[in-house]
């Protein structure tokens, strides 16, 4: 996360945040209370932090002024039955998404999609090859 925001900051690309377990409880808050009053453009989210229950309230409380345009999920290999030793968090986490958010759209992002593992997001995002680009 923290080269994807130098980068785009390097790249003229400013207002964005993240959150992973390096960020603190106050600082945490008052990053989602900047997103939610429009302050970033999009913030950088482990998927770890979609397992919280404090984190969920506060994407429906976010969610219920503003619409979240996109949920874009890096290493979406990590979905697929076969794919999920990087970081069993990514387990669901679509369908946790879809729940606090419903009106989402999904990019998902791989360099390592075998077939297995791409009919398996498929499967996971409800979509079909059309919506698959290599």
């Amino acid at each position: 996360m923290y080269d994807q925001v130098k980068d785009l900051n390097q790249a003229y690309i400013q207002n964005i945040e993240s959150i992973n377990s390096d960020v603190g409880g106050a600082a945490r808050t008052e990053i989602l209370d900047n997103y939610s009053n429009g302050k970033y453009f999009f913030v950088f989210i482990s998927p770890e932090r979609f397992q919280t229950k404090d984190f969920r309230e506060r994407l429906v409380a976010i969610n219920s002024q503003l619409d979240f345009s996109y949920a874009v999920i890096d290493e979406v290999h990590c979905l697929s039955e076969w794919g999920h030793d990087f970081r069993t968090s990514y387990l669901n986490l679509s369908n946790t998404i879809k729940k606090y958010c419903p009106t989402i759209n999904f990019l998902g992002l791989t360099a390592t999609a075998s077939v297995n593992v791409l009919k398996d997001i498929q499967l996971e995002f409800n979509t079909d090859q059309k919506n698959v680009k290599r």
